[in-house]
């Protein structure tokens, strides 16, 4: 995100920040940052941190019982004295770092909201023959991105979009990089999650987006700046909350019924199976972007393995049998299954809208 969150600095120091002299940095600005950095940190009021406005108790019993918990660590204050998020270039090495986390192909639609001048849709198109999509509200800086793209021979496969973010739909992309406030993910997560396909992958620079547990992270080795940082990666899951009426065909030939009951919050599920009076607690439930698995506990020792994917109120797949004579490992034979959800009983998966 090439939109930069920049600690609040004294003003002088900020316009060197923003004016992207790194050169200065690189000299003795180092030691006026460090210094500003140190006196900040030294008179900070540490008892005064942002207390989670977001209520996360539907939540609990999912991410316990994963053991994840839902992390604060970002201060929502940053910023809060500002319309709108500073400008400052997200450093190249960084750029291609945001790049190859993100997994970004050929066939990728990337946004970067915020898109400052340009370089991450730029980069993108070059790095990965992407088609790249930039929102940004400042007009001079939309004008210089597409000045930019037009010199290094990607406006083809680039475009530069004069615009809030927020009122813009995002459900063609398939990737997003970010590159903003704390207090603006969190005011983005619910867009992300709802218009999103499930799958789309988002990278976000120095900040994670409160409450939603992140997929991964990695550090950057960034030497263009004071301040190397974190990447934080997610992939936007499918939402399979709410009541599904199953069918699987066994390996003789015989078709059952079951209903499916799911609970959700962002990429955590949990649930059960309903079979007659029969009630079985799904194990080991994961959900990547489309991708639904869980294990179920049958009598005798035996567990049966599904897998399936979800399309909307759809998901369909196959069923695999383990028992102690697989040595718990799931058989060769193949069951097919399918279930259907009554759209009534769809929940969000961000408890902020429940």
């Amino acid at each position: 995100m090439t939109q930069c969150p920049l600690p609040l600095l004294p003003q002088d120091l900020t316009s060197l920040l923003t004016s992207g002299r790194v050169d200065w940095i690189r000299s003795g600005g180092r030691l006026a940052l460090a210094a500003w950095v140190l006196l900040a940190v030294s008179t900070m009021d540490l008892s005064a941190q942002t207390t989670p406005s977001v209520d996360l108790s539907t939540c609990s019993q999912i991410t316990a019982a994963d053991g994840v918990e839902i992390e604060y660590e970002f201060d929502q204050t940053l910023g809060t004295s500002q319309d709108i998020d500073p400008f400052g270039p997200t450093p190249h090495e960084v750029v291609a770092q945001m790049i190859k986390m993100a997994k970004v192909q050929k066939d990728d639609v990337v946004y970067d909201l915020g898109s400052g001048d340009g370089r991450i849709p730029i980069a993108a198109a070059k790095q990965a023959g992407a088609r790249g999509v930039g929102i940004e509200l400042r007009s001079e800086l939309v004008e210089e991105s597409r000045e930019t793209a037009e010199k290094e021979g990607v406006a083809d496969r680039v475009e530069f979009i004069e615009s809030d973010f927020f009122a813009k739909d995002l459900s063609e992309a398939t990737v997003v990089l970010l590159y903003l406030y704390p207090r603006t993910l969190l005011q983005l997560r619910s867009k992300l999650l709802n218009e999103l396909p499930p799958g789309a992958r988002i990278v976000a620079y120095n900040y994670g987006i409160e409450g939603w547990p992140r997929d991964d992270e990695q550090p950057v080795d960034n030497a263009e700046s004071y301040f190397n940082g974190t990447l934080y990666y997610w992939v936007v899951p499918a939402n399979v909350s709410g009541s599904w009426k199953g069918t699987i065909e066994t390996e003789l030939g015989e078709t059952h019924t079951f209903t499916l009951q799911l609970s959700q919050c962002f990429q955590k599920v949990s649930g059960k199976v309903l079979r007659g009076e029969r009630e079985m607690p799904l194990n080991d439930v994961q959900l990547s972007g489309k991708t639904l698995r869980f294990t179920i506990e049958l009598p005798g020792d035996e567990s049966l393995h599904l897998v399936a994917t979800v399309n909307g109120h759809q998901m369909e797949g196959h069923a695999r049998r383990s028992s102690p004579e697989t040595q718990g490992q799931p058989s060769a034979t193949r069951m097919q299954w399918q279930a259907s959800r009554d759209p009534d009983t769809r929940t969000s998966i961000d408890p902020a809208q429940n």
